[in-house]
């Protein structure tokens, strides 16, 4: 591991730590109650973002009430921080994560996430998010097509991220990032120049989309839908499918060959690192999470607002 690296991982708890310190009174925040909205509201959880999930939660439901919110539990959830999550969201159901996992499948890289949503689908209307999600304005586009059981993706800025292509068009493009050293050994790139060869449906299509956000119709797929293109993967880029991001890859997969398919429009949805206010929702991805501080002024902010 390099210098930089480590040094950018150290900063990187430090900002974390400042994060919780400076969002500490979420636990003041009004417990939620649910409604009757066939929603359900599926994330995967960790120790280290209880204090983000729970304001991602709650800026969410100010928008868009589910029925029913889910969160599953990667095995780091202390007893403590259960009874806070489930004092401020009596109805929340948390899982383990290993209760999801199919031995015909990786295993981490929010790979449990993927295969509990396969099951919730089977009765629900499923929203995926992240707990680095923050929604600052009226989410029309999301609460439309909920109701109007329309599957969404979460658009990136890449060319690819904000239309739906074909398999043959994402690729090209992806060899030729290959070729320019772009990203060239990410499973990512490699799973993209390989989807021409994969026999999943007709016409295969796919979006360079974001799985952090991401909205999955009642029986849009099942589990196993994520066998026959995971098989496929392994078969053809091997053990590189084992990766963190080949989950995101299934996610953009499976959406993007559902009939109707919406991508978010992405002057409305976006990354932090296009931050305005105009934006209805931000995803805090990754190691930018804390970047220029928008999320904890914008988490502080809506705990002191919403507070008892």
């Amino acid at each position: 591991m390099s210098l930089k690296l480590i040094l950018k991982r150290i900063h990187h708890k430090i900002q974390l730590k400042l994060f919780n310190h400076a969002t500490r009174h979420f636990t003041q925040l009004p417990p939620l109650t649910l409604s009757n909205h066939p929603v359900c509201l599926v994330s995967l959880m960790c120790h280290r973002d209880v204090n983000q999930y729970v304001v991602a939660v709650n800026s969410f439901c100010q928008y868009l009430l589910p029925s029913r919110i889910i969160a599953v539990d990667d095995g780091s959830l202390s007893p403590k921080d259960k009874r806070q999550l489930q004092t401020l969201i009596p109805a929340l159901e948390i899982l383990a994560a290993k209760q999801f996992a199919d031995s015909r499948l990786p295993t981490g890289g929010c790979w449990e996430r993927i295969q509990a949503i396969a099951d919730f689908v089977k009765d629900h209307y499923v929203i995926q998010m992240d707990a680095d999600i923050f929604s600052q304005n009226k989410i029309d586009e999301v609460i439309a097509y909920s109701q109007q059981c329309l599957p969404f993706m979460l658009g990136t800025n890449h060319e690819t991220g904000q239309k739906i292509n074909t398999a043959t068009e994402i690729s090209e493009v992806a060899t030729g990032l290959h070729a320019n050293g772009k990203g060239s050994h990410h499973v990512q790139v490699m799973a993209e120049i390989n989807l021409p060869g994969l026999n999943y449906k007709p016409n295969l299509k796919y979006v360079r989309a974001c799985a952090g956000f991401a909205g999955f119709p009642k029986n849009s797929f099942a589990i196993e839908d994520l066998c026959i293109i995971s098989e496929y993967m392994v078969k053809t880029i091997g053990d590189k499918w084992y990766n963190w991001g080949s989950e995101q890859v299934t996610s953009n997969i499976i959406l993007a060959n559902q009939a109707n398919t919406k991508i978010l429009p992405i002057k409305f949805y976006n990354s932090a690192d296009f931050y305005t206010p105009a934006l209805k929702l931000i995803h805090f991805i990754g190691t930018c999470r804390f970047d220029k501080g928008i999320f904890q002024k914008l988490a502080v902010n809506y705990i002191n607002q919403h507070k008892q």
